[in-house]
């Protein structure tokens, strides 16, 4: 979390509520998921990547928001 200051925390978040309680509140959330080679042939907006088909290695993602009505 970066607060009013510029200062830089870190904190684990460990719910969905948790998660989007930081973005609502205009907090950036880090998190890494597992991913493979086809990660890398996404496209378009609603683009959803939910499966490891091969080796799996590692991707850092910013979450800035969330959209309660897609992807349930």
């Amino acid at each position: 979390m970066i607060n009013s200051n510029g200062d830089v925390k870190w904190a684990k978040l460990l719910s969905y509520s948790g998660i989007k309680a930081a973005l609502a509140n205009r907090i950036p959330v880090v998190v890494g998921i597992n991913t493979d080679y086809s990660f890398s042939f996404l496209k378009g907006d609603d683009s959803v990547y939910n499966t490891v088909l091969g080796q799996p290695s590692g991707h850092a993602v910013a979450v800035v928001g969330y959209d309660d009505s897609k992807y349930n």
